[in-house]
Parts: structure tokens; C-alpha cells; sequence
């Protein structure tokens, strides 16, 4: 404890580890610090007994990844620490890994912007050359998101301003936008936003940029861990932890940080036990930070960038199915979408004031049909996770007000109508077959990995909130770096970019490709090529 660290991470979630991992591979000193029983953030696990003992282990809201294979970011972080064969991943099903229902039609999304383009052409041939502009627009800003460097803020842009000239026209534009400016008739609309669950925000309101990210990461088609995500952070922190002078530590609750001479010298903890550093990163909300701080005069701009609205929150399902083949209900290597308005705006705005109601829209995996670890579920049995959008406000206001008793009577009934609405439309028999209902609500999430207000991803995926000078990796001090899902933006796979460019930044050490070397890999890709080069 007296020793001075090179570097303390605080939070375990992907982004910290990733950091982690890189640094503890270059021989720094690190030491990841981690409240929770378990590591991974949203991405930990845990494991429930049914109701005739079997055991499941849930991922908590990790469901689908991109941005892994070996010519992309995680594969590059794999190659750079020697985790090569240790992690593999198997992809869902290239010809509809995302399978959109909505009242009136149905469409999948398949890997690959080409075959999306031709399947969407032949059904809509009078928005051929809309669809593809549409295309060739978000390549465009997903080709200078990838090229940026560490940080968003408008030090990043004005030295190079032609480098950058997708981002910068497009910075204050909704998903919407794009839309009305192509005249992208309401049904294309609702099958190009149909991924907007990963994001819970409707095109009216969501960052364009950030739906070009979305959109353009699962070009090359979606992917799991072969074995499950339990399997890739143990992996993760199994690595640190064989570092010399690394170690994660899980339980270990961060409850200040001690300042001297305008630098972080030391963290203590809930246990009374301090950590010396020379540099620290801190893997949570930026909004938790002044509260582990002594001095309360931030400097006004940077209390600015914490000004931030969250983004909503979800109830989460998590079924154990027993003795029920769920592929001959239409589930398998893909997850469903299910619409409850042709006009997916309307889905979010009715169902965000309506809370529960007898149709909701709905997120369905199968991770068992996903994984190839057995371990997750045993012999004749499934997991079902389905996530639905919620009010935060709405369950903290009845546990207030009402007290936990109502609290968990409304759970009971959201879980319910969630049940009811599966056999209404997928699974007939699904009661008779439950083995295992377990319900998170956004106070959950706010409870178990301190996210404010239950958010999904942070700050609100808006353009008010993606835009130039938003919050990033810097803070009011020097040795006080920031990493996770409002530091740069939420997932899987914008945790591992932006912990690479942190590293990146920090060591001097290039993990990524230049963009010379990244044209040339994306120029590898003919439908990525036509489209941004038409």
C-alpha cells in the first residue's frame, strides 16, 4: 500500500480493463479497483438458481457485440497483450442478425451495407438512390469518428478542420434529419432506426453521429464471445492479474481521492485501505467524481461539461426456460425486435408515458442459441433476456413515495405483461416452461453498477450531447484521466476504441492503425468503398 502504482483505474467495466490490460502489457504498475463482487460493468455476470436447482449465469446487459474481429479494434488489443486464442468470438447469423416486427411488415438486417442496400432497393426501388445516399452519408462520419484521436473536444477539430469535415457539418444533426432530408418515406425510416434500442433514443432525437457508429459497426455483421462474456472478463482480469506488480481487485469500493498541489496522490477506500499513484483513472460516471474529491471549486468550465442529461433507463427480463425448444418459436442465432407502432418515434413516446402497458416494445436474445459455453444454462434448458424501455423516474418515485412493497408490485406487474406479451406473439406455452423470472428495474442498475437514474449508456445519446466539447479523458488534473461510457460514448466496442486511443495518448505506443493504414483496410471492403468513394 505504501508503494507508488504507475497507474489506479477505478471501475472494472471494459473500457477500465482494456486500459488496463494495455498499460500492465507495456510493464506499468496497475491496479484496478472494482466495487461490485464482480468485474465488467453492465457486462458482469451472475449466476441464479431455478426452481429445481439448475444454475443459469446472465450476462447483465451485454447481449450482442461488433467491432472484434481480427482487422478491428478488439483484435488489434488482443494481438497487442497476447490474447489471441484465448478469446474467440462466433458471429450471429450474417442473414439477419437483427430481425425487426412491426405491425404492418417485418425486415432483417444483414451483414454487410451492400446486401441491406440491395435487399432495401428491390422493396422500395422508388428510394433506391435515397437509401444509398443515406448510406454513403453515415460511412462517411463513421470513417472520421474512427480516425479521431483521443477526446472529442474542440481542440481535436480546429487544428485540422478539413480532416474532419463530416463530423463538423453534421455534429447538430438528429438521425431524423437525415431522414426528412433525403424524404425517406416512414416505413425505411423505421427499418434504418430499428436498431434504435441500442441506443434508446428515437430518431427524432438521437445523434446522428453516434447512429452512424451503431449502424456502421454491425456493417460487418454482429458477434459473441464462443464462449460467454463471464468467460472474456475473467480472461481480461486472469491477464492483469499474471502482470508483474498488477492486480484487479473486486470489493474494494472507492470513497475518495486525495489531492495535493493541484495533482491526485492517493485513493482510499471503503475498507480503510489506501492506494498511492502516479497516474489515476477514474471508470465511472463523471457526476460520481466530485463527490470523491475534497475540494468543491471545480473550475466552472469543467462543472460545465458535467451538465449532462442521462440517457433513459430499462426494465430487464431474465427467463430460464426449461425443456422448450425456443427455435421452433423463431428464435435462434439473432435477437427480435418487436415494434408496437409502424412509426418507431411513436414507439419510444408512447411507451416512455405509458409505462407498463398490455403491448410493449421489446428486445429478445437467446443467449443459449448465441454462446457455445454449456455452462451458462444447463442440459434442456434456455436463457431469455428482453429489455424494454422504462421511466426511471416512475419506479424511484413509487419506492419513495409508496415504499418497497409497491415497488415490487409494479415489478411484478411489468413482469407479467412482459410474459403475457411473449406468449401473445412468439411463445404460446412460454408460463408453463418458466423455470427461472428475474426482473431488473432502472433502480436496480442504479444499485448494482451506480449508474445515476438507472441510464443505459451514460449521457443521452443526443446532439446536444455528442457534440465538440463534450466531456472527455480530461479532467481539472493532469494525473486524472477519465474512461467509460460518457467519457467517450457507450458499448462494448466504444469502450475498447476509446481505451485504446487513451492508451494510445498516454504512452505514445501505437495499438490502432493509422488512417492511412485504416483507408487502406476499410478500401478492402467493396460496398464500404463504393459508398464512401462514389
Amino acid at each position: 500500500m505504501d508503494e507508488q502504482l504507475d497507474y489506479l483505474i477505478i471501475g472494472s467495466g471494459i473500457g477500465g480493463l482494456c486500459l488496463a490490460a494495455l498499460l500492465a502489457s507495456s510493464g506499468y504498475r496497475v491496479v484496478v479497483l472494482e466495487r461490485h463482487y464482480a468485474p465488467g460493468g453492465y457486462g458482469h455476470s451472475f449466476d441464479k438458481k431455478g426452481a429445481n436447482g439448475e444454475s443459469y449465469t446472465f450476462c447483465a446487459q451485454l447481449h450482442y457485440l461488433w467491432n472484434c474481429g481480427d482487422d478491428e479494434d478488439f483484435g488489434y488489443f488482443q494481438r497487442k497483450i497476447g490474447l489471441k486464442e484465448k478469446i474467440e468470438f462466433l458471429p450471429l447469423n450474417p442473414n439477419g442478425f437483427d430481425r425487426l416486427k412491426f405491425p404492418s411488415f417485418e425486415y432483417d438486417i444483414v451483414k454487410g451495407f451492400d446486401r441491406n442496400i440491395q435487399q432495401l432497393a428491390e422493396r422500395y426501388p422508388s428510394s433506391k438512390n435515397a437509401i444509398t445516399q443515406y448510406f454513403k452519408i453515415i460511412s462517411k462520419i463513421n470513417r472520421e469518428l474512427l480516425s479521431l484521436p483521443a477526446g472529442f473536444g474542440v481542440t481535436s477539430f480546429l487544428p485540422n478542420p478539413f480532416k474532419y469535415p463530416n463530423l463538423i457539418k453534421y455534429r447538430n444533426w438528429t438521425t431524423e434529419k437525415l431522414f426528412d432530408t433525403l424524404k425517406l418515406p416512414l416505413e425505411i425510416r423505421s427499418i434504418l432506426a430499428g436498431q434504435s434500442g441500442d441506443l434508446l433514443v428515437p430518431p427524432k432525437e438521437s445523434s446522428l453521429l453516434v447512429q452512424a457508429a451503431l449502424s456502421c459497426g454491425y456493417d460487418s455483421g454482429a458477434c459473441v464471445p464462443a464462449k460467454s462474456y463471464k468467460h472474456l472478463f475473467d480472461t481480461l482480469v486472469d491477464y492483469i492479474n499474471s502482470q508483474p506488480g498488477c492486480q484487479v481487485l473486486m470489493k474494494n469500493w472507492v470513497v475518495s481521492l486525495e489531492e495535493k498541489n493541484g495533482k491526485i496522490i492517493a485513493a482510499h477506500t471503503l475498507k480503510k485501505k489506501t492506494f498511492k499513484a502516479r497516474n489515476f483513472v477514474f471508470n465511472g460516471d463523471p457526476k460520481n467524481l466530485p463527490s470523491l474529491l475534497s475540494n468543491t471549486s471545480l473550475p466552472s468550465a469543467f462543472q460545465k461539461k458535467l451538465n449532462y442529461e442521462y440517457s433513459p433507463s430499462c426494465v430487464t427480463l431474465y427467463l430460464g426456460i426449461r425443456n422448450l425448444d425456443l427455435t421452433k418459436y423463431g428464435f435462434g442465432d439473432w435477437n427480435r425486435w418487436h415494434y408496437r407502432n409502424d412509426d418507431i418515434n411513436l414507439c419510444f413516446s408512447e411507451q416512455l408515458a405509458a409505462n407498463a402497458t398490455e403491448d410493449m416494445s421489446l428486445f429478445m436474445s437467446t443467449p443459449t442459441l448465441h454462446h457455445r459455453d454449456v455452462d451458462i444454462a444447463v442440459d434442456n434448458c434456455h436463457q431469455l433476456v428482453v429489455c424494454t424501455g422504462c421511466d426511471y423516474a416512475y419506479f424511484k418515485n413509487l419506492k419513495t413515495t409508496q415504499g418497497r412493497s409497491a415497488y415490487l408490485a409494479e415489478k411484478d406487474r411489468f413482469t407479467k405483461l412482459i410474459i403475457k406479451q411473449i406468449e401473445k406473439h412468439y411463445i404460446p406455452n412460454l408460463s408453463n416452461h418458466l423455470d427461472l423470472v428475474i426482473a431488473g428495474t432502472p433502480t436496480t442498475n442504479e444499485k448494482f453498477v451506480l449508474a445515476p437514474q438507472g441510464n443505459a449508456y451514460g449521457a443521452n445519446l443526443t446532439p446536444k450531447q455528442i457534440n465538440l466539447g463534450k466531456i472527455d479523458y480530461r479532467t481539472p488534473y493532469k494525473n486524472l484521466s477519465l474512461v467509460g461510457a460518457t467519457a467517450n460514448v457507450p458499448s462494448f466496442a466504444g469502450g475498447v476504441h476509446y481505451a485504446i486511443r487513451l492508451y494510445e495518448k498516454m504512452t505514445g505506443d501505437r495499438v490502432l492503425p493509422t488512417k492511412l493504414e485504416m483507408n487502406q483496410r476499410l478500401s478492402t471492403d467493396e460496398s464500404m468503398t463504393e459508398l464512401v468513394d462514389a
